[in-house]
């Protein structure tokens, strides 16, 4: 600051110059200016953000500076002028001026940037929000197809910064922000930790938003849907797919007057307890195939006039019953439908109902070992968790669940269960679910589940050699002998071979006869178990040659001679 003031007093003139400078290397670095009326309140405050918040966030984007129109204006005519000052410094001052000029330009470059980005910020937000920002480091910059975006990695949350109603920011067959990839399309962002999805200000969707949420096996809630503005979108296949922790959909406000595509749109959302698209529009629609198909959590399901689902795959297991003058808990329309019906009455009639299914909370089941790791089934894939759902007042064992019995879990011993963490033991009285609507403040809380956890313990298996030879009654060797094995986990069938010119006559099974009837028709065969008492196993097969039998021809005349 001495230096400065040293400098300053040896001439107003070149204070003037640096000022200048720095008034046009402020807006070198802001070429574009962005109205504030243009944006959601929620866009200005991640703006925000000083560049000590850039240094703090490794992963953080840099964001463009912000300006009212009076500031603007006001910055515009302070340079015009300024700039002819410095034409004439130019032209008059000695060449040591012009180097503390420089140096001056330098110094007043930097501070009169700080200040006018300090009142830019001050303009848009208040200033201790600003700070929160800014020295918060759990939130991670970044943008999504141009968008900016904010995730907070303590609570997993992603907030995606739209416009206003006047002036919604556009985007145009819009990246996913998981898709098919690896990592998904925002940097700094893990898609598979997201739980929750703020949508702030209004965006214009247009095109195709295949895949836009999909596969996002974490995230609970997507809160703004009716900010999207999806009149010009004309492809919404996938766009929920496989997120299967996704509790409710109200996708009341969508314009899908131009959508031909819905294939899959909310196939796999295992969890999804509330789905509302009575609003869609579906004249237009020729590909749904998929769109309701594994909706098995599925209680309330809001369906509208324009409604076409035929051919949409809702294999829910429920019973529906209409809404009409009714509640969930008790529902007082006229139909009585199966999955299949609401599919063939909302593929032709004009009709609008709210339907709920007659199936109780479900059941998350998990399958574990007991390091709390996924087991593989027998082809070596993880065991998904899934859902088990069952009629209201129904019950069950968790070892009769389909997906339990439909599995294939080997090399694995079922050691324990735990049912909404209580353990239990396999086939005890206490070893049962009862399937039942949780109810919350005399209301029925929709969004509950039972929660089942299957835990195995690694199966050690033992295996052994087993020979099985091919011999005559004299011990020939009439074919190779056969190598393969059999272990503790699954007995092995050994069948005789035909072999030409010989018929099979006997059986031995590690040095012992077994009971054969050579009479019976077909091929032998016999199942081979694991003993503890042998290092080995062996089948003999006994053959003997078929019998020949001469036959004599005679040729004789009429008279027998």
């Amino acid at each position: 600051m001495k230096t400065h003031k040293n400098i300053y007093k040896q001439g107003e003139k070149l204070f003037v110059g640096g000022m200048t400078a720095a008034a046009i290397g402020f807006f070198s670095a802001n070429p574009k200016a962005v109205k504030a009326d243009s944006l959601s309140a929620g866009y200005l405050m991640a703006q925000n953000v000083q560049s000590s918040s850039k240094t703090q966030l490794s992963k953080a984007v840099p964001t463009e500076s912000t300006s009212t129109d009076s500031f603007e204006t006001e910055q515009s005519e302070t340079m015009d002028k300024d700039a002819a000052n410095d034409q004439q410094l130019n032209n008059s001052n000695s060449s040591q001026e012009t180097n503390d000029s420089n140096n001056i330009n330098d110094n007043d470059n930097s501070a009169n940037s700080s200040a006018a980005s300090e009142k830019n910020n001050t303009d848009l937000v208040d200033s201790d929000i600003s700070k929160r920002d800014t020295e918060n480091p759990n939130i991670v910059e970044s943008n999504w197809n141009n968008i900016k975006v904010s995730y907070d990695t303590t609570q997993k949350s992603l907030t995606i910064y739209g416009g206003t109603k006047e002036k919604p920011v556009a985007v145009s067959n819009p990246n996913p922000i998981l898709g098919t990839s690896d990592t998904g399309y925002i940097a700094g962002v893990n898609p598979l930790d997201i739980t929750d999805i703020k949508i702030d200000g209004q965006l214009k969707l247009s095109g195709s938003v295949k895949f836009l949420f999909h596969g996002l096996t974490k995230l609970k809630t997507i809160e703004g849907l009716d900010n999207l503005d999806t009149s010009e979108v004309t492809d919404m296949s996938e766009m929920f797919s496989d997120s299967t922790m996704l509790l409710k959909l109200d996708l009341s406000n969508f314009n899908t007057v131009k959508v031909t595509r819905m294939y899959n749109m909310f196939h796999n959302c295992i969890n999804l307890r509330y789905l509302d698209i009575h609003s869609f529009n579906m004249a237009n629609t020729s590909n749904v195939a998929g769109m309701l198909l594994t909706l098995e959590s599925l209680k309330v399901l809001v369906l509208g006039k324009d409604n076409k689902i035929g051919l949409s795959d809702f294999q829910n297991k429920a019973r529906w019953n209409s809404l009409g003058s009714g509640s969930i808990s008790n529902p007082e329309g006229t139909e009585k439908w199966r999955s299949e019906d609401i599919e063939k009455n909302y593929h032709s009639n004009n009709i609008s109902d709210t339907f709920i299914s007659t199936i109780a909370n479900p059941v998350f089941v998990h399958f574990r070992d007991e390091k709390g790791n996924q087991v593989t089934d027998q082809n070596g894939k993880i065991v998904p968790d899934t859902v088990e759902v069952g009629d209201i007042g129904t019950s069950k064992a968790p070892e009769d669940f389909d997906c339990y019995k439909n599995a294939n879990i080997t090399n694995y011993t079922l050691k324990k269960i735990f049912i909404n963490g209580s353990e239990v033991t396999p086939g005890s009285a206490e070893d049962i679910v009862n399937f039942e609507l949780s109810i919350n403040n005399e209301q029925p809380n929709i969004c509950a589940n039972q929660d089942v956890t299957f835990v195995f313990g690694k199966e050690q298996i033992q295996s052994q050699t087993l020979t099985v030879s091919y011999h005559d009654p004299n011990g020939k060797t009439l074919k190779d002998d056969f190598i393969t094995s059999v272990t503790s986990k699954k007995s092995t069938t050994v069948t005789a071979d035909e072999i030409k010119g010989y018929t099979l006559v006997k059986v031995w099974v590690n040095g012992k006869q077994v009971d054969f009837d050579p009479n019976v028709a077909g091929q032998y065969s016999t199942e081979i178990s694991y003993s503890d008492d042998l290092t080995e196993q062996n089948v003999v097969f006994v053959y003997e040659p078929d019998t020949e039998s001469n036959v004599t021809v005679f040729f004789q005349d009429e008279k027998g001679k």
